[in-house]
């Protein structure tokens, strides 16, 4: 990695890019079930999904009943397919790693169907890693 002034650049074999993308997703109906103990292991599945896809969680945090993710990704990168791979695992695992949680989520629904998802343009990736971190306050 490179910086030029204060855009970080990643380089590959036929292509130098700077592509960051700010998601949210939301837990269905804004039930409040992400608790610090289940947020961390979410954020922690979605920087181990974020890998697969090549791409690089540069922040993350959340609150009872949303994540932000702020993620660094390469030019191929598909955003639909690695959310709905981010829905699909968190939303297995949790429910099998904390099966307490099935008694508040809504249908057993644990992830809204819709999702935030915005390319950060030029913003300085310290500005916004410090809006995510400070998401989580």
């Amino acid at each position: 990695m490179q910086y030029i002034g204060y855009m970080e650049l990643t380089y590959s074999h036929h292509s130098i890019y700077s592509l960051n993308y700010h998601l949210v997703i939301v837990v269905a109906r804004r039930k409040k079930v992400l608790t610090p103990t289940i947020l961390t292991r979410c954020l922690e599945i979605s920087s181990d999904i974020a890998r697969m896809f090549k791409s690089e969680v540069a922040e993350a945090s959340g609150e009872e009943d949303h994540i932000h993710i702020l993620l660094s990704a390469p030019p191929d990168f598909n955003a639909c397919r690695f959310v709905n791979s981010l829905k699909t695992v968190t939303s297995r695992r949790v429910r099998s790693e904390f099966p307490e949680i099935r008694q508040h989520l809504w249908k057993d629904k644990f992830w809204s169907p819709s999702y935030f998802i915005v390319t950060t343009g030029e913003a300085p990736m310290e500005t916004i890693k410090q809006y995510i971190e400070n998401q989580g306050a």
